[in-house]
């Protein structure tokens, strides 16, 4: 083996997440899950979409930091993935605007 295939395997071993982690994850999907569907019957209209929304930016963002690992990546990584999320708000925002100026 080489010095950098070993580099990389402890690396790997130092930034592998517990199993009491995904358990709480696990918990915390669950709850926000169960505030998703609650917001659907406490709240009418636009309120409850935009709840809902929020609520998966947390849930989504629960999901890339831990199962995805770019919570132990390098700052290279993470700016690359947070002009991903920018990319894509910056396309769901023209497309709102679009659909919101058509009569």
């Amino acid at each position: 083996m080489n010095d950098t295939t070993t580099q990389h395997d402890q690396q790997q071993k130092d930034h592998s997440p517990s199993l009491s982690l995904y358990a709480w994850v696990l918990a915390g999907l669950l709850v926000l899950l169960l505030l998703t569907a609650g917001a659907h019957y406490l709240f009418a209209g636009k309120v409850s979409l935009i709840i809902a929304m929020l609520i998966a930016i947390a849930k989504a963002a629960m999901v890339v930091c831990v199962f995805m690992h770019l919570k132990y990546e390098s700052a290279v990584v993470r700016i690359f993935a947070a002009a991903g999320v920018f990319w894509l708000a910056l396309m769901v925002l023209f497309t709102v605007a679009d659909v919101l100026t058509r009569r």
